[in-house]
């Protein structure tokens, strides 16, 4: 190292075993933790409550939860992301709410499955009560008529937001579910007709479709304008176009479909009792298995806006939400950025849970090592070196493959900077310390 000698100063050094620093730098030069496998879950217990119905995002960002299968124990809470629990409000004793949906107005419209109320929860906490022409609710929907759709026993209500009920419409036999297609129509099912009703929300007509088999719970969407929904008794998934017409029939992964969900990158999920699948919407083959618990019903499921699912398990002993982070096509990033000679290094070359990484052409630099279960990149180079290599990640939902470039530079010099440069000691500390050994300068001054 080129030194500067100062008029007045003459250096002197002291040799100090890496070991005595070591503790202290310890967090420049460890490598970054590893981030979780995706497909992994987390599941929330509500403390204090029973049985979790339904999901809903909130106008605040918020998850909004409800459920209660015990005696007198109703509940809505809001959630963070991450399961915190924002808030906890009771709500009527005896009433079980069954369904959660933000309003045109941005409040939160609660529907009782045992009662003919909704009521709405306005930001400040306020909550007004409404009666409903239905004997007990199953589900309640904001239309694309500013209204909000309350589906009850064999019809469906149409309620102003200030309470009113501007019309109810028959349904046909055992409805449970209904959702707004791409057309802006809303769709109701029929199980017990094995039917499909398409509803136009400004005339209220009514126009109606078989289905091969009862269409179950859980209406969704698809990319394509299909409804969708699953057939609880047949075991299959069917599928109808938007204006109607024939439908389509897929074999269901497992027994008894529940639920399904299409969520922003076009995937179709399916929950069932106990597990929650990707299911390729072509076949009907689960592509991905996600296990939430041998003995809970899954039902309701909801995506978030960090892309993960949160889906409702029916449990009557607890209050219990699973969070899944989904597994997503595998990607790989764009570069691998350089390395330094005799430096850790730790870099992530790609993202794909289920996944195997590997190098099928080409190689890493002498010292560097790559984890075909995570990705990383991780050792200290041992040789200046600028080498080619070609990664390539598969998981059950595709491969992806990349050529890299990754070079192996020299240390960086260390220039003293003079006295005024609080960050000159510390830098010197860790570049020896990488080496093995610190030393410390000691200036003193000429008598």
């Amino acid at each position: 190292m080129h030194l500067i000698r100062r008029r007045g100063l003459r250096p002197a050094y002291l040799v100090l075993s890496a070991l005595v620093l070591g503790a202290t730098l310890t967090a420049l030069t460890s490598p970054a933790s590893a981030q979780a496998d995706p497909g992994d879950g987390t599941t929330i217990t509500i403390p204090g409550h029973t049985g979790a119905r339904a999901l809903a995002t909130g106008p605040d960002g918020a998850i909004w939860a409800v459920g209660g299968l015990s005696a007198g124990d109703s509940w809505v809470v809001r959630l963070s992301l991450d399961g915190t629990i924002l808030s906890d409000m009771p709500l009527a004793s005896g009433a079980i709410p069954i369904s959660i949906a933000e309003g045109a107005d941005g409040r939160m419209w609660i529907a009782y499955g045992n009662i003919s109320t909704v009521i709405a929860i306005a930001a400040d906490g306020t909550v007004s009560s409404y009666a409903t022409p239905n004997p007990a609710n199953e589900v309640i929907m904001a239309g694309p008529d500013d209204r909000m759709w309350v589906l009850g026993i064999n019809q469906v209500a149409v309620m102003t937001l200030d309470g009113g009920v501007e019309a109810t419409i028959p349904t046909g036999s055992q409805p449970s579910d209904l959702v707004v297609g791409s057309d802006g129509y809303i769709w109701v099912n029929s199980f017990g007709d094995s039917t499909l009703l398409r509803i136009d929300p400004v005339t209220r007509a009514v126009s109606t479709f078989a289905t091969v088999g009862r269409p179950g719970n859980g209406l969704a969407v698809g990319p394509d304008g299909d409804i969708w929904y699953p057939k609880l008794i047949a075991s299959t998934i069917g599928h109808m176009p938007a204006a109607g017409g024939a439908e389509t029939t897929i074999p269901a992964p497992a027994a008894n479909p529940n639920y399904l969900l299409f969520d922003s990158t076009g995937t179709l999920w399916a929950s069932y009792q106990g597990s929650l699948d990707h299911v390729t919407a072509t076949t009907g083959a689960t592509t991905i298995d996600y296990p939430v618990g041998d003995t809970s019903f899954t039902a309701r499921m909801l995506e978030t806006s960090d892309g993960r699912i949160w889906v409702v398990m029916l449990d009557a002993a607890a209050a219990s939400i699973r969070i899944i982070d989904p597994v997503r096509a595998p990607t790989l990033r764009a570069d691998a950025p350089a390395a330094t000679l005799g430096t850790s290094y730790d870099v992530t070359i790609g993202r794909g849970g289920q996944a195997t990484f590997s190098i099928d052409e080409g190689a890493l630099p002498a010292g560097l090592s790559l984890d075909p279960a995570t990705g990383r990149i991780t050792g200290a180079p041992t040789a200046l070196a600028s080498s080619s290599f070609r990664v390539t990640v598969t998981n059950p939902l595709g491969t992806a493959t990349r050529t890299f470039t990754l070079t192996v530079l020299p240390p960086t010099e260390l220039a003293e900077t003079g006295p005024t440069d609080a960050l000159a000691p510390l830098a010197f500390a860790v570049a020896a310390l990488l080496a093995g050994t610190v030393l410390v300068r000691v200036r003193r001054r000429h008598p």
